[in-house]
């Protein structure tokens, strides 16, 4: 039973309600994000993502409509159509402001700005590589389709035959049950495929007497072609852009999944861009739906079902990003066809591609983006859709962001060299923390490891500990966003090539972030290099000391001899006496000068004095006799008599420097020496103790708080309060200090008693976990962490970066890095965060983990 004549008016009424519900214009262009591509990678040396934007100012579909609303039936569907079609009636195209776009980027919750690089390209005038669209065709081969199948053959043709150079097409043929034909992805040399597979269901398919599930179909045919757009088996070069082209007669009608309603719902799961919507590590590509719908020829306006059908194809596009809605009657296939592809492809050309310089990403794979415009004459609305969503790019595989011309320009005007700095400008993540930044050097003659961008830790940890054992990594000295400055490792082997050509290969890695900058021959850092030059003024410093020592030996030669010559021979070594200091000398005072002036050596030279030197209370033949009592050499005070060399105008004795004889003692070894002065005071004077840090002798005050005077640690409180260690006696503030022989006094005319050694180069630590040896200039740590320690422990009681050393001023130096276990010396467990001694030969222990210290020179 046909409907009346008012159920007639109600449906075409409803039809028209339908194409008038976008009312109102939009107030503003908007911009739509259908891209970001992480492939371009790398451009002159930075990392660069491309993105795929569209534009567009909307138009009124109210206005649109307008002479449309008195028609019926076809012609109304004809006008409606032909409104439709008018270029530019629904949208236009609105020119991309480059001075006021911005793309933010989120990296730990705060936003960063990358920049435009390079000029903006319009989609349709861009010659790039992966300028492309991947063509989803969906084609509705069910019984009910009828003779309106043949048509939407001619327009899938169509499509295929209108494939550009870099275009991929799938072909998916389906009926009321599911996909009965599917090309795969084929590319445009491949076209030739998708024919076959349209030639291959030349009809439409036998009726299985159920309801078409249209759109479970559709959102299967989506999920299965784009799930599957690059995967090993499909072509290797994937478009930077997608379509889906849907053509259908609409009629899902008795599957209650398959209402108009389910369109919209169909139509936000493709704008979204996920494939299937549940996988978070699937790339958001936004998928722009041209739905064309062919309508049967039974009645149109009449059957009610229709209009469902109606609303479910126009549902189905989404022209927000670049989607198409339009009708196709009985005959106008190839017609209407051609003018389809026209208007799409010339909402696509007015896509525009933009490269953005990006030098920071969040470390984890979601990424989040904010296209936004501020300024300029027009308001634009943004896209901040990106949200937490992969972009297909492995953060710790995105290169540093180095700015090449600039450290270039660096490097020529100060090349580099062996033992000196290196400075790399760019736009960096660090936020200052210039223990992240580290330098490794290339060896003349090898190519780059690859595992510097590798996923494998392992391999990675290799590369760095073969250039770290090679001394070819260098620590960064000084570091902010847009610079870093290492030290350069001494060593020759960095250098490649001779002269001018001379160049020096490195890379910069972030040991937080893993990323490093361009590591294969094309975008590693090559900077100009030469070899160490002299140092001027060590040559010059060597020099003025060479010459000095000269003059200093002809003054002695000339000096001393002239002074024989005067003096004549020099007066006999004065012989330790009796008890006592003696009484002072005859005439008392100081005798006279010397005969014939100045004051030379003493006749026969500087010989011991019989006894050698007296103690306090006792007769010496030489010595410094206290006021008041005599001595037989040495320096007498003012006023008395002795041996020695008297001041000017007095009188003197002959006396001279005695080697020192041990000390008699009255007691067995462990027993203080005899009282020089009586009594020794209370025992709450100084003691002297042995160390338990350096293993050094040194002294103590009891009840007060000491500290060992060699490597400035605290001494234990027990080791004062009765003495020393090893059996150490007690003595007073001026008691003896040591049961060692006295050293003589330096003879004023010769040298000085044993040349130190020479500077520490290097100290090194010996242990069960290995051997490992510690540079000047060079602050190495120390963990179980082996992308940020060069020591390298893997015992789990050792903390990730437990402690740093270095060697400065021949002396070892430790910190703990507030280390769970702890950092020892000698025993004693040291405060974090404080730089403190190690000396030779002791202990250093990292929590369980043991070495033994020895310095190099």
């Amino acid at each position: 039973m046909f409907p009346t004549s008012r159920s007639r008016l109600v449906s075409v009424a409803v039809f028209f309600a339908w194409l008038l519900m976008p009312l109102a214009a939009f107030a503003a262009p908007e911009a739509h994000i259908l891209r970001i591509d992480p492939r371009a990678g790398m451009q002159n040396g930075s990392p660069v993502l491309t993105t795929v934007v569209e534009l567009v100012q909307s138009s009124s579909t109210s206005d649109l409509m307008l002479p449309c609303a008195q028609l019926r039936g076809n012609a109304a569907l004809d006008c409606a159509s032909e409104q439709m079609e008018k270029p530019g009636a629904t949208w236009t195209a609105f020119q991309f402001p480059t001075d006021s776009a911005r793309l933010l980027v989120k990296v730990a919750g705060a936003d960063t700005l990358a920049t435009l690089s390079g000029p903006v390209q319009k989609w349709g005038d861009s010659k790039e590589k992966g300028v492309g669209t991947a063509w989803l065709i969906a084609v509705d081969a069910s019984a009910g389709m009828g003779a309106r199948y043949s048509e939407a053959r001619v327009i899938a043709r169509q499509f295929i035959e209108a494939m550009g150079p870099n275009d991929l097409a799938d072909l998916q043929i389906f009926d009321d049950r599911g996909v009965i034909q599917n090309s795969k992805w084929k590319t445009f040399k491949q076209r030739n495929d998708l024919v076959n597979v349209l030639n291959a269901q030349p009809g439409t398919a036998a009726s299985h007497g159920s309801a078409k599930p249209l759109f479970n179909e559709l959102k299967g045919i989506t999920t299965d072609a784009f799930s599957s757009l690059g995967n090993t088996q499909g072509p290797a070069e994937i478009p930077l852009h997608q379509a889906m082209i849907v053509l259908s007669d609409g009629a899902g009608r008795e599957d209650t999944g398959s209402a108009a309603q389910s369109a919209t719902v169909f139509s936000q799961f493709v704008t979204a861009g996920r494939f299937p919507e549940d996988n978070t590590a699937s790339p958001k590509t936004p998928l722009p739906v041209i739905s064309i719908w062919l309508p049967t020829a039974s009645g149109i306006v009449n059957d009610a079902m229709r209009n469902n059908d109606q609303q479910f194809m126009r549902e189905l596009s989404n022209p927000q990003i670049g989607g198409f809605f339009d009708i196709v009657r009985e005959g106008q296939g190839d017609e209407k066809g051609k003018k389809i592809i026209t208007l799409v492809k010339q909402r696509f050309n007015s896509m525009y591609l933009a490269h953005w310089r990006v030098s920071c990403l969040n470390p984890t794979v979601q990424q989040t983006f904010d296209l936004e415009f501020q300024g300029g004459k027009t308001a634009i609305k943004g896209d901040a859709s990106f949200k937490e969503v992969p972009i297909g790019a492995d953060p710790s595989q995105w290169p540093l962001d180095i700015d090449l011309p600039h450290t270039k320009a660096e490097a020529d005007a100060n090349p580099i060299y062996p033992g000196g700095t290196l400075k790399v400008y760019g736009t960096f993540c660090w936020g200052g923390e210039s223990k992240r930044a580290e330098a490794y050097f290339i060896p003349a003659g090898t190519k780059p490891d690859p595992s510097f961008s590798s996923n494998d830790l392992q391999a990675l940890q290799r590369a760095q500990k073969n250039l770290i054992s090679q001394n070819l990594r260098g620590a960064a000295k000084d570091a902010n966003d847009s610079f870093v400055v290492f030290d350069v490792p001494d060593e020759d082997k960095m250098l490649d090539g001779t002269g001018d050509n001379t160049v020096v290969r490195a890379l910069v890695y972030d040991n937080v972030a893993h990323r490093a900058s361009g590591h294969d021959a094309q975008n590693i850092l090559t900077l100009k290099g030469t070899k160490k030059p002299f140092n001027l003024l060590l040559i010059l410093g060597i020099a003025g000391g060479v010459i000095v020592i000269l003059l200093l030996v002809i003054v002695l030669i000339r000096g001393g001899g002239g002074k024989a010559k005067r003096r004549g021979a020099p007066p006999a070594p004065v012989v330790a006496g009796g008890g006592g200091y003696g009484a002072p000398p005859q005439g008392g005072g100081y005798g006279g000068p010397p005969p014939q002036g100045g004051y030379g050596p003493p006749q026969g030279g500087y010989g011991p004095p019989q006894g050698g030197y007296g103690g306090p209370g006792q007769g010496g033949g030489g010595g410094y006799p206290p006021p008041g009592q005599g001595g037989g050499g040495g320096y007498p005070p003012p006023g008395q008599g002795g041996g020695g060399y008297p001041p000017p105008g007095q009188g003197g004795g002959g006396g001279g420097y005695a080697a020192p004889q041990p000390m008699p003692y009255s007691a067995g070894p462990s027993a203080p020496p005899a009282p020089a002065y009586g009594a020794p005071p209370a025992p709450s004077g100084v003691v002297q103790v042995r160390c338990p840090s350096c293993q050094a002798m040194t002294m103590a005050t009891p009840g007060q708080s000491s500290f060992c005077f060699s490597c400035g640690q605290p001494l234990p409180a027990h080791l004062a309060g009765g003495g020393g260690g090893g059996n150490a006696p007690a003595f007073p503030l001026t008691g003896a200090m040591s049961m060692e022989p006295l050293a003589p006094p330096p003879n004023p005319y010769g040298g000085g008693i044993g040349a130190a050694g020479g500077p520490a180069t290097a100290a090194v630590l010996s242990g069960v976990a290995g051997q490992y040896t510690i540079h000047p200039g060079t602050e190495i740590r120390v963990g179980r962490d082996p992308a940020q320690c060069p020591v390298t422990l893997s015992e789990p009681r050792v903390s990730g970066v437990h402690s740093t050393l270095k060697l400065e001023n021949s002396q070892l130096w430790v910190r703990d890095e507030t280390s769970n276990n702890g950092t020892y010396v000698s025993g004693a467990r040291i405060a974090p965060g404080t730089w403190v001694p190690v000396p030779p030969g002791s202990q250093l222990r990292f929590g369980p983990v043991e070495f033994t210290v020895r310095l190099d020179t």
